[in-house]
């Protein structure tokens, strides 16, 4: 059985942050895990990958942050273990909600596909759009799509997260 890297100090962090105990967790059917096997996660720094993500879904953390993956990116990315230690203490569990699990999963572009088709726009008509008046469409569907939603929906206070629809990279525009 393929397991993923756990981290014991994110998780706790979570838990921390959440105010919920493992006998809480055992007891609640969506997590589906005993406290033993999160105790032995916690002792092998190896977890299930189902298992990770219920708890993630759960504790409504992203399960990247509870396998430490994003304190590895900060190590990746640091010059040296000082700049890497500074990164990872700017990363905070508040900052990493089960969403970004969930737009993981999406394919890139159905929404903006989705969108164009219910308004009967084919995708050829989008992929005919000049370069500039591409960027500008995403742009200016951007605007639109987050004023609206800002105006029903509370932001998250991180700037990691906004609403946004997701904009292809420049060189992709055209080839959707």
């Amino acid at each position: 059985m393929d397991t993923l890297d756990f981290s014991v100090v994110r998780f706790q962090e979570a838990v921390a942050y959440r105010k919920i105990s493992l006998r809480k967790m055992n007891i609640d059917p969506t997590v589906n895990a005993s406290d033993r096997t999160i105790r032995r996660a916690k002792k092998d720094g190896r977890i299930n990958p189902e298992i990770l993500d219920r708890l993630g879904k759960y504790l409504d953390v992203d399960p990247l942050f509870l396998s430490g993956e994003y304190d590895k990116s900060a190590t990746r990315w640091a010059k040296d273990e000082a700049e890497a230690a500074e990164i990872r203490s700017q990363f905070h569990v508040e900052d990493f909600p089960y969403i970004l699990q969930e737009k993981r999963k999406l394919e890139e572009m159905q929404y903006i596909k989705s969108l164009l088709i219910k308004n009967e726009i084919t995708i050829a008509d989008l992929e005919a759009l000049p370069k500039e008046t591409s960027i500008h469409f995403y742009l200016d569907l951007e605007r639109a799509i987050s004023k609206v939603l800002w105006q029903y929906f509370k932001p998250r206070r991180s700037s990691i997260h906004n609403y946004s629809i997701p904009m292809p990279p420049e060189d992709e525009i055209i080839s959707i």
